[in-house]
């Protein structure tokens, strides 16, 4: 019995396989138990350690600090993805005159360093933290997502386009209402993808005194940072968490059209 893409494995392949796996699954419990065991002797689980977590103002102080990333966050998702729409349908204008400076200029946003252009605005408009964070995201963001509802619009069929042509729709509507709704519902697994990347990179507003929860951890804002086992601990967890539902969303995301298509296929079938 084989499948599309292997050869379904045979007994003695299945008894390799499950050796493997036990002694992968010992050598990872061996390191585990190495790990704890050292931890263990610098200190790591004594209870002093862990008290600060036992304050309320700790507490409260990284509850405002994961707020402060979600609001700036979600509105320079809000923001940004709007504009790279906007700046993706000049980017692929007819008319040269705004489509090449259109071009250099996101190829200049894009290579900009995302922590230089919030201290650029930071410094040279003279704004709030918040809104320095929020522009920086912004304006490289609607960058990328430009370039990624772009690449969807090219990777359709030519015929999609021509059809629209040839119904009577200008090429403004052809655009709105046949190609840009696939390449959005084509690139949504890389938009998610790069969702995460903008939740990730509001770290940087500590570089700009935003009130985020890497500029809120103990150990900084008055908080004693000695006492602390892991200072990045609940930073390094929170990203996970949150990336990881981001993750999750756009493997189902991308696994959608498939299974849809899928199911029209063996349906019609």
């Amino acid at each position: 019995m084989s499948s599309v893409l292997y050869d379904v494995p045979g007994p003695k392949a299945r008894r390799v396989s499950l050796i493997a796996s036990i002694i992968g699954g010992l050598l990872i419990l061996g390191l585990l138990a190495w790990v704890v065991l050292t931890l263990s002797q610098q200190g790591i689980f004594e209870a002093r350690r862990w008290q600060i977590f036992t304050r309320a103002d700790v507490w409260r102080l990284l509850g405002n600090g994961l707020g402060s990333t979600l609001s700036a966050a979600a509105l320079a998702a809000v923001i940004a993805f709007p504009l790279g729409l906007l700046l993706c349908l000049v980017r692929i204008s007819d008319a040269a005159a705004i489509r090449v400076p259109m071009r250099v200029i996101l190829e200049f946003l894009r290579g900009m360093p995302v922590v230089l252009m919030m201290l650029f605005i930071l410094l040279g408009f003279g704004t709030s933290a918040f809104v320095a964070v929020v522009a920086g995201l912004v304006l490289y963001n609607a960058a990328v997502f430009a370039e990624i509802i772009r690449a969807g619009i090219q990777s359709l069929p030519k015929g999609q386009r021509e059809a629209g042509l040839a119904i009577g729709l200008t090429s403004y509507k052809s655009r709105m209402l046949i190609e840009l709704p696939q390449a959005i519902r084509r690139m949504m697994p890389s938009l998610v993808a790069q969702m995460v990347v903008l939740l990730k990179d509001t770290s940087l507003g500590y570089i700009v005194a935003y009130g985020e929860p890497a500029a809120r951890r103990p150990g900084h804002g008055g908080l004693p940072g000695h006492a602390v086992p892991f200072p990045g601990l609940l930073r390094g967890g929170g990203d996970l968490h949150r990336h990881q539902h981001l993750g999750v969303t756009a493997c189902r995301v991308d696994r959608a059209p498939r299974l849809q298509e899928g199911r029209g296929r063996y349906g019609q079938g």
